[in-house]
């Protein structure tokens, strides 16, 4: 039986989803002298595939949803590349002005990240939720729920170290589509951390 024949404008090749123009690069530090690790990466890659996505479904979110789904993306790759490998993350935030739901995941294995804003059947509450879930490959998916505090997302993750993590994290904005955070290990200089400003970061 012969195979169809197939010209390039009849199948268009299709991207590799690991090309260098779509990757990040998200670099780990280890603070020696104050037992943190620091966490640096630009994203600005992955927001410009983020508005083509949207341009290509003709979506369009409300401005202070697409900023708090931005900071969002951002904090979980952080997060997830402080965590170790074959571990999935799903984060929902339920956010109660203006009322959403956040929902962004990341994947060490597939080295990827994935998020969506959701305005209807959002159930409101007297303050907004933090639902956090990993699956580590081949177990049972472990969850949490935290309050959110404070009105932005980098604010809400903080909280749910302090809450569900059990340890202090501080995220900060560099400059455009640049973030750093950095999290305490075991013995962490936790005054040095708290006093962290951005200049110091």
């Amino acid at each position: 039986m012969s195979e169809p024949h197939s010209s390039p404008e009849e199948a268009p090749e299709t991207p590799d989803p690991r090309d260098s123009t779509t990757l990040i690069d998200v670099r780990s530090y280890f603070v020696r002298e104050r037992n943190a690790l620091a966490v640096h990466a630009s994203f600005e890659r992955l927001y410009v595939d983020y508005y083509l996505h949207l341009m290509d479904q003709a979506v369009q979110y409300p401005p202070d949803l697409d900023l708090m789904l931005k900071d969002a993306l951002a904090a979980v790759v952080l997060h997830a590349t402080t965590r170790p490998w074959k571990e999935t993350h799903a984060w929902t935030l339920n956010i109660p002005d203006p009322l959403a739901n956040l929902f962004v995941t990341a994947s060490s294995l597939g080295e990827n990240v994935t998020g969506r804003v959701f305005t209807e059947g959002v159930r409101e509450s007297d303050g907004g939720l933090f639902y956090a879930q990993v699956k580590v490959q081949n177990e049972e998916p472990r969850q949490s729920t935290t309050e959110i505090k404070g009105n932005g997302i980098f604010e809400a993750v903080e909280a749910f170290y302090q809450q569900s993590e059990q340890r202090r994290a501080r995220i900060f904005e560099l400059g455009d589509e640049e973030y750093f955070m950095i999290s305490a290990q075991p013995d962490c200089d936790e005054e040095w951390l708290e006093a962290l400003t951005t200049d110091a970061a």
